[in-house]
């Protein structure tokens, strides 16, 4: 089974939400990405991996005086996934910002410390060098 990148979880993620083509989830992944510019050719060529890999199902829709359109939907197997993956991925994250809360609070104390016991230089003096 090929890998799945952080860009194929993404359109996975937002195609979970919502049945959409790939136009509507370019818009979508543009927003999300913070006006990032998001390329059509990523996008598509992510729908199509995921499509291969049993994730998403296609359908063509009727669109009146334009081309059919492809829509995409998660399967069951989709579904699961991106939620599984997403419940990991929030949990590794939470845990991650509780570490480097821990650690920074643990730097503070020290820095803290450190600044009670230097002592101050009067303005314009230049520090001692031991050499």
């Amino acid at each position: 089974m090929p890998a799945i990148n952080h860009f194929d979880f993404l359109v996975l993620r937002l195609v979970s939400t919502e049945e959409c083509h790939g136009h509507r989830l370019r818009q979508k992944a543009h927003l999300v990405s913070r006006d990032r510019p998001v390329a059509a050719s990523s996008v598509y060529r992510s729908l199509h991996k995921l499509e291969r890999l049993g994730l998403l199902e296609c359908r063509l829709t009727r669109q009146e005086k334009a081309p059919a359109r492809k829509v995409f939907a998660c399967t069951v197997s989709g579904r699961h996934l991106s939620e599984t993956a997403y419940g990991r991925y929030r949990y590794q994250v939470s845990l991650a910002a509780l570490r480097l809360e821990r650690e920074l609070s643990d730097t503070q104390w020290i820095l803290d410390a450190l600044d009670a016991f230097t002592p101050r230089r009067a303005s314009g003096t230049q520090p001692r060098t031991p050499f």
